[in-house]
């Protein structure tokens, strides 16, 4: 097994992607050209989820190359598991008192 670098392979999942994205545009017009009812609607839909499958992935795959996915972790380098932010901690305290308020209060 031989390594390379990740990029290398982030750019050939993307050309993939746009290979695999012409191709279902072709299968989509194939559809409409044919012009028979259920081989259109069968083809059109076929052509269309590959086309979006294609975009999908390619487009993960260029966010990763850019370097923009952080991987679920917040751009300041901490993740979500080392604590609540200072603002959730606030509004959860707020709302743990008028939760005690309103039984404190009921007659």
């Amino acid at each position: 097994m031989r390594s390379t670098d990740p990029r290398t392979y982030l750019l050939r999942r993307v050309r993939r992607s746009a290979v695999v994205f012409l191709l279902g545009l072709a299968v989509l017009v194939v559809g409409v050209v044919l012009n028979q009812v259920p081989l259109t609607v069968i083809l059109g839909i076929l052509g269309f989820l590959m086309m979006l499958f294609a975009a999908l992935r390619g487009a993960a795959d260029l966010r990763r190359i850019s370097g923009r996915d952080t991987g679920g972790r917040r751009p300041g380098g901490r993740g979500r598991s080392k604590g609540r932010s200072r603002t959730k901690a606030h509004f959860m305290e707020r709302v743990e008192e008028r939760w005690r308020r309103r039984w404190e209060d009921r007659p």
